[in-house]
């Protein structure tokens, strides 16, 4: 930082502890808001707050430029402080007073940021779609709830000629947004090879290697429904090794996904594969329905082998329907699914898993996010007179998880999970622990990284009962072209 660039914000720094101090000082709306813009240049966002609270306080009822600078003011400082219920509140008080079209795109841009921070994206694309040929705030959170929505035919707001920043701000918010939401379109559009590879361990010391290479394209060869499907032909081997016994699964399968409406997408792959003089099909089939930001539904099938060597050996498959959906709860997520079970050696079962999930607050200014969740699950089976397979009479498992969120820079974000909590195995009860940390990010900005640590001692198809555990490490790629 050059010495006039600290000189100005020591001179400004006290220009703000003098207001502060001699309250008298700001004696009408405007010396407040000057003092609010003030605190701001200089990092301060809580005496800022703090001054255009003042301002809005002084204010007359029909001085509407003033009370909406004042109202700005809040909204920005409260975004700083990651006070967002505060920031979005602000925004839609501040938007009937705007006094042209210039105010009104750069209130509406701020209350989308809030509604896509706050995991609204529907609602700040509403808000945000009307300016996007003129605002390039508005342009950015139009395309950033269209990338979450799926909507990429949507987001090609990105790349409207207008939207472009200028090169003395280029590597500013503005422009590092900019870029990043125009990578992940291209990713998500773009011909890409898809890479993936998988071991794990248990304490049976049973030893997966799961490895898959894929292209995906788009095409509008679906043009009717007017958005484009994205297709998919995939290789996948899987090698199981319990040492006395070893079985390897090759698999080729094609599919699609598509979006038939803003609110309606299905996917669906089939295949074939082949685990040594068996050879079998596999499919699976997803249809989602989501009307808003507070709830939505799905339905999936799918038809697969049972994953131990035991079960291989025998040649049993299980085919699986699941029915689930979500609400909000205020800030609040409720999800649920119900699942049903069928497996060709005789066995029926029926299972659920219900989460409640609270919103996220951040530990710190700027700081990782952290969301408390409450998690549980149960399936019966019909039969115990199986073999290959876990399927105990009764499961039932509680969780409480710690969610953790972190951006760790521009291009790299940390996910993790730690879940204590306790299952019953046949009316047997023990402890558990999961722990999952996730690395997700870009390498030479265009290509995805996904990499996965995982840890659990809960049930799984190959698991031997109270005490056993289990560990995994999965990375995959996606490289456009």
């Amino acid at each position: 930082m050059t010495h006039r660039r600290l000189l100005a914000q020591a001179i400004i720094s006290t220009l703000v502890t003098a207001i502060a101090i001699f309250p008298a000082a700001a004696s009408d709306a405007a010396t407040a808001i000057k003092a609010g813009r003030a605190a701001l240049i200089a990092d301060n966002p809580r005496d800022a707050l703090r001054f255009y609270r003042e301002a809005l306080a002084l204010a007359g009822d029909s001085d509407k430029e003033t009370r909406f600078a004042a109202l700005l003011g809040v909204a920005r400082s409260a975004a700083w402080l990651e006070d967002y219920k505060l920031a979005e509140a602000s925004y839609r008080e501040a938007l009937p007073l705007a006094a042209n079209n210039e105010d009104q795109a750069v209130a509406t841009a701020g209350l989308a940021r809030m509604l896509n921070i706050g995991d609204r994206p529907r609602a700040a694309f509403e808000v945000s779609s009307p300016f996007v040929s003129t605002s390039i705030d508005n342009a950015l959170e139009a395309g950033r709830a269209a990338l979450s929505l799926g909507w990429e035919e949507k987001a090609a707001v990105l790349e409207l000629p207008g939207i472009t920043i200028p090169p003395d701000i280029e590597k500013s918010r503005q422009g590092r947004d900019l870029a990043r939401l125009r990578d992940e379109l291209y990713v998500r559009t773009r011909p890409s090879v898809n890479f993936a590879f998988e071991y794990g361990k248990d304490s049976d010391d049973v030893r997966t290697y799961d490895s898959t290479v894929g292209i995906a394209f788009s095409s509008d060869s679906l043009g009717q429904f007017g958005h484009q499907p994205r297709w998919n032909v995939t290789t996948r081997h899987e090698v199981f090794d319990e040492q006395a016994a070893r079985a390897e699964i090759s698999r080729l399968q094609s599919g699609v996904r598509i979006n038939l409406s803003d609110d309606l997408k299905a996917s669906t792959n089939l295949g074939v594969a082949r685990v040594n003089s068996w050879t079998y099909g596999v499919w699976q089939a997803e249809i989602s329905y989501r009307r808003s930001d507070n709830w939505g539904l799905a339905f999936s099938a799918d038809r697969d082998a049972v994953k131990t060597t035991t079960a291989l050996t025998n040649r049993i498959t299980v085919r699986t329907e699941t029915i689930g959906g979500d609400v909000r709860l205020g800030d609040a997520v409720l999800a649920g699914a119900l699942l049903r079970q069928t497996f060709s050696d005789g066995n029926d079962r029926d299972g659920g898993v219900l989460r409640i999930t609270s919103p996220a607050f951040n530990i710190g200014a700027g700081g990782p996010s952290l969301a408390v969740q409450l998690y549980g699950r149960y399936f019966e089976n019909s039969r115990q007179d199986v073999i290959g397979y876990f399927n105990p009479r009764r499961f039932e498992e509680q969780r409480f998880n710690f969610i953790f969120s972190a951006r760790l820079s521009p291009d790299w974000r940390l996910r993790a999970i730690l879940g204590p909590g306790r299952q019953s195995v046949e009316s047997e009860k023990s402890n558990t622990g999961t722990a999952e940390v996730k690395l997700i990010g870009h390498v030479d900005r265009k290509a995805h990284v996904e990499i996965t640590a995982l840890y659990g001692d809960t049930a799984a198809f190959a698991s031997s009962g109270a005490g056993y555990k289990r560990s995994l490490i999965n990375a995959s790629f996606v490289v456009p072209w």
